[in-house]
């Protein structure tokens, strides 16, 4: 990853610093060793940053440069997400960098398509944790269960009051 920041922003400080960040702390380093899911996504996030810093420095801009670079910045951050979902302000970098609203579209389309695919391919049990959601969205009891009603009114209306008058903080 320095190596492409070097060649790039012809800056050894910069190159250095992204290649050394992740030995920057004994903790940091003790749990990537134990936890596998973080190392994946430390990757992933190391070459989104080697990737923006290549496109913002890119002189020569074309239509296939452009793909090129769309495409990577898809595929990085559809594995973030589906390594950490909690990573989801991560992709704000993409799309700010991207210039018109048709990258842009693509850029989160193509994301949520390699996120939900390597989801489906990771999870074997993705339709049981699909109904689960559905099953709580839809049924108005706890975890899913009871009555298959999307709000209840009488419910809602003293939630709403308990919030206003013992809540509100704003």
């Amino acid at each position: 990853m320095g190596y492409i920041v070097f060649k790039r922003t012809s800056k050894i400080s910069a190159a250095i610093f992204l290649q050394l960040t992740p030995f920057t702390s004994e903790v940091i380093v003790r749990h990537n060793a134990s936890v596998i899911a973080e190392s994946a996504m430390m990757f992933c996030l190391f070459f989104l940053i080697a990737i923006s810093i290549s496109y913002m420095y890119e002189v020569n801009s074309s239509v296939k440069k452009t793909i090129l670079y769309m495409t990577l910045f898809v595929i990085s951050c559809g594995m973030v997400l589906a390594t950490k979902i909690s990573m989801l302000p991560i992709m704000i970098i993409p799309f700010l960098l991207f210039r018109t609203l048709r990258e842009r579209i693509f850029f989160v389309l193509g994301s949520l398509t390699v996120f939900f695919g390597l989801l489906v391919m990771m999870s074997p049990s993705i339709s049981t944790l699909g109904k689960f959601i559905i099953q709580n969205v839809i049924k108005s009891g706890k975890y899913g269960s009871g009555e298959a009603t999307f709000i209840d009114p009488g419910s809602a209306s003293s939630r709403l009051i308990e919030i206003w008058t013992n809540f509100l903080f704003f």
